[in-house]
């Protein structure tokens, strides 16, 4: 990674970190979710809420990342990702899904410490540019905004 792309991204962390551990955002425009047809185990999130997580068998991982994926093109599970929240990279096949109240949630392998959801991995080689997806069906989005300013000091 050049110099400048890990600074973007170092910064970009650090700016991140000042939030507490988010609670994933709903990203279904249709509101509840059906189950998915998997057992689950009980597990915390950095909220304190207990909360379950599917135990996904490995033959069925790639069809339910396609199918909870909220952008376009979904990463090969061999991908390898950055989750900005806990600034450590990941298989995506390592990720997770968890049911809270009506709705199921992609989130990082490392969501028990920092509640880093499927909207905070990025491509550990790519630009902070990047970070913006093409969301697949129209949403509610959240936008990060950086400043011409603190552009500058990136590059």
């Amino acid at each position: 990674m050049e110099l400048n792309k890990l600074a973007s991204y170092l910064e970009l962390h650090d700016r991140l970190q000042k939030f507490p551990p988010c609670k994933p955002q709903g990203l279904s425009p249709s509101g509840p979710e059906e189950r998915l047809p998997y057992p689950t185990r009980k597990m915390k999130a950095p909220w304190g809420k207990t909360l379950e997580a599917y135990i996904i068998p490995e033959e069925d991982k790639e069809k339910v990342l396609k199918e909870l994926y909220p952008f376009v093109d979904a990463p090969s599970l061999n991908t390898m990702m950055l989750d900005l929240h806990e600034n450590k990279r990941f298989a995506v096949r390592d990720y997770l899904v968890i049911r809270e109240g009506k709705q199921n949630y992609l989130v990082s392998p490392y969501f028990g410490s920092t509640g880093g959801s499927v909207l905070d991995w990025v491509d550990p080689e790519g630009s902070t540019e990047d970070c913006v997806q093409q969301v697949r069906e129209p949403q509610s989005t959240y936008f990060f905004t950086v400043t011409e300013e603190e552009k500058g000091k990136a590059e």
